[in-house]
């Protein structure tokens, strides 16, 4: 294994571990939110993005046809963002037709 691998595995190895951190934060933030009848924020897609980043850089071969299923499994990334343009409707667009 060369040093490359090792740094690869390692960096692979740390952005999984900040995608499952990532993922049941989101989680317990997203039930908060809906208790609450709030809002959350879009940092939560940055927990998928690790996930996806971690499986290209991951050495192990055919592990980047993976990255689909960190953003799909973490409830912070597309699940969040499908029901966030569901929600959107024309009403809560404002214009600034200021001249």
């Amino acid at each position: 294994m060369s040093a490359l691998d090792i740094i690869r595995w390692v960096i692979a190895g740390l952005l999984a571990a900040f995608w499952l951190l990532c993922a049941g934060g989101n989680l317990t933030s997203l039930i908060g939110a809906a208790i609450r009848k709030g809002s959350t924020s879009f940092i939560l897609f940055f927990g998928g993005v690790a996930g996806v980043l971690s499986l290209f850089i991951c050495p192990l071969p055919g592990a980047a046809r993976w990255a689909w299923l960190p953003p799909l499994l973490d409830i912070g990334s597309v699940p969040a963002a499908a029901a966030i343009c569901m929600d959107i409707s024309p009403d809560d667009v404002h214009h600034d037709n200021a001249a």
